[in-house]
């Protein structure tokens, strides 16, 4: 006998990536106001499963985050963090105001722990803990308690999601902003009347998301298509609300995105990074290595496909959450490469990192499905194999031989577990409607002796997924941990130590420039300058915080030369060295310059992207 389908509970100790079967719709208020009770304990469960994934990811992404030295980027946000705050307000005015809240977030962080790598990246590490637990609790929403802890996971060890624990930028702290909206937002339309107050608090989450990250001003495109996709249709109320808290939100940041608009020659560099390319997009956006990107994209379009494909039979329909997964996967992309060929250079992977909690949804379904088709398949040989052996330990008995020949098939309903069918369906870890025509599982109660198999099998095939991912991604998560991680070299903190170890207290340093001021080796003096206590500054006119502008004003070699009078003048060089097809050019230090100042070069000490040159004073 065959029970009709039914929807089973988000969190539902089956598989829960196959989408929820069809069934006629309850009315508005059953739908949007559940009973309480039944919830409660599972709302508790995906809160302590969260916060545990939270915290795993949070402490997996921090590990190591003092390792590299900081780069060009970074200098920005530590050399701006550590403004006055009218100095701030004034660069904002001028320069980098896409950056401005994360650079007063900094600016209070480092008020209260330092300026060091491991301090200022920690932020950074609490922002991928904040976004891995996000993405366990809005998958477990769209896709189910099992599919959200997998997306966690794999959250944590995505190599984007690595690389942004570890670096003291906004993306991490955007990508949190990202998903946990996103889960706000899923709440307010899941109710059947919302006051105006919450809509008035998306509106402000949205409006400091967007000035977090200017990008996120994309994620109206993706919670319009969530707010479509959305069954039982939401109310009218619901989709007022949402566009009139939009609107106050655009409205609100309307001023920042001016300013933004104003500054936008800033994003000049972009012209020299051929970013747009289909090896950007497909490989270095999410996924950095390309074995862990054909491994991602090969499971999430097995996830895509096989959930369209279930739906297409009729039986069942898509997920609540994979239309707006999809759209988030696509639709910021698309947006800023159309920008990037037609107006301006505006792509970078590095900005739609915020997207990291969409793209491993899909990769959870594809792990989930391809964990059900094994289990469907190699449970019943492990069945059959179990009852082989038990047969040939028993006496003998009918019974024996009848496990022997079907694997169970002949058994008593009480000698397989359970007579309720639909609690025989539950355990085997899918309805009947949930699983391919090929390998449909039988509706009747003797298929129950093959739950714990398929559990097993389903249970093994995901972990095995996992680590197989994580191993993947490992060598990545390693190297981003190096000391030369960093923009292909960066290599300022390993400049600063050696002036400190060799230099003397007056001894004066001057410094080559770069074709890029967030290159120029002058940056090893501001981000580490206890190793350049007591030297002489040569070149400096006015520095950088008495200035609207990112950078120090300096003087040129020629200008200053002639003034010199330290025993020891230290000279720091950039070198041209190319990186990603782009020639750095630079100015050193001309030797010819120091002679006729009366110093002669005592030795060079070289390294990864600058050399360090000694000028001793002709007697």
């Amino acid at each position: 006998m065959t029970s009709s389908p039914r929807s089973a509970p988000p969190d539902d100790p089956a598989l829960p990536g196959d989408p929820v079967p069809l069934e006629p719709h309850p009315s508005p208020r059953a739908a949007m106001h559940p009973v309480r009770a039944p919830r409660a304990p599972r709302a508790r469960r995906t809160a302590w499963i969260a916060a545990l994934v939270g915290l795993a990811a949070a402490a997996v992404g921090y590990a190591g985050a003092g390792v590299p030295s900081y780069w060009g980027d970074e200098a920005a946000s530590v050399m701006s963090a550590e403004r006055s705050w009218p100095s701030l307000v004034a660069m904002l005015g001028e320069v980098d105001v896409v950056h401005g809240l994360y650079y007063a977030l900094l600016h209070i962080w480092i008020d209260l722990l330092g300026p060091s790598e491991w301090s200022t990246r920690a932020l950074s590490s609490i922002a991928v803990g904040l976004l891995a637990a996000g993405t366990v609790v809005l998958g477990t929403r769209w896709f189910g308690a099992r599919a959200g802890l997998i997306a966690g996971v794999l959250c944590a060890v995505l190599p984007r999601t690595t690389y942004l624990a570890v670096e003291a930028r906004s993306y991490a702290l955007a990508a949190a902003a990202a998903v946990w909206l996103t889960i706000a937002f899923v709440a307010l339309i899941r109710r059947e009347r919302a006051g105006r107050w919450r809509w008035g608090l998306y509106a402000l989450g949205l409006a400091a998301a967007i000035v977090l990250f200017l990008h996120l001003a994309l994620l109206v495109f993706v919670h319009a298509v969530a707010l479509a996709a959305q069954r039982p249709r939401p109310a009218r109320a619901v989709i007022r609300g949402w566009v009139a808290g939009t609107a106050l939100a655009l409205a609100l940041t309307l001023p920042f995105v001016v300013l933004a608009f104003t500054q936008k020659d800033q994003l000049g560099y972009l012209a020299l990074r051929d970013w747009a390319r289909p090896e950007h997009v497909l490989v270095t956006q999410w996924f950095v290595s390309p074995g862990v990107a054909v491994a991602g994209w090969i499971l999430a379009l097995t996830g895509v496909v096989a959930t369209l494909a279930a739906a297409r039979r009729g039986r069942v329909a898509a997920p609540p959450g994979l239309w707006p997964v999809l759209a988030w996967v696509v639709l910021p992309t698309a947006a800023l490469l159309l920008v990037d060929v037609v107006i301006t250079k505006s792509y970078s992977p590095r900005y739609v990192a915020f997207c990291v909690p969409a793209v491993v949804l899909l990769v959870a379904l594809g792990v989930e499905r391809v964990a059900l088709w094994l289990a469907l398949w190699l449970a019943p040989l492990l069945a059959r194999s179990d009852a082989s052996r038990r047969a040939r330990a028993s006496s003998g008995t009918d019974a024996s031989r009848r496990a022997l020949g079907s694997s169970g098939a002949d058994a008593s309903p009480s000698a397989l577990g359970s007579d309720d069918p639909d609690v025989s369906r539950r355990a085997l870890g899918s309805d009947d409607h949930d699983a391919p025509p090929r390998l449909a599982i039988s509706a009747g109660p003797r298929s129950a002796p093959l739950a714990p198999a398929r559990h097993a099998v389903a249970t093994f095939v995901i972990a095995s997924l996992l680590a197989l991912f994580a191993l993947a991604a490992a060598p990545e998560y390693l190297a981003q941990r190096t000391e030369l991680a960093k923009d292909g070299g960066a290599d300022f903190r390993a400049v600063a130590v050696y002036v400190r170890e060799h230099a003397r207290p007056g001894d004066a340093v001057v410094f080559g420039l770069a074709d890029r001021r967030s290159r120029e080796p002058r940056l090893a003096l501001r981000l580490y300058p206890d190793a350049f206590a007591g030297l002489v500054d040569a070149q400096l006119t006015t520095p950088y915080d008495a200035l609207p502008g990112l950078w120090d004003e300096v003087a040129p070699l020629a200008a200053v030369a002639h003034d010199l009078d330290a025993p020891t003048v230290w000279a720091i060089d950039a070198t041209g060295v190319p990186r990603g097809g782009d020639e750095q050019r630079v100015t050193p230090i001309d030797p010819e310059v120091m002679a006729e100042a009366g110093y002669r070069l005592a030795g060079t000490e070289p390294f990864a992207r600058m050399t360090v040159s000694e000028y001793v004073r002709v007697p």
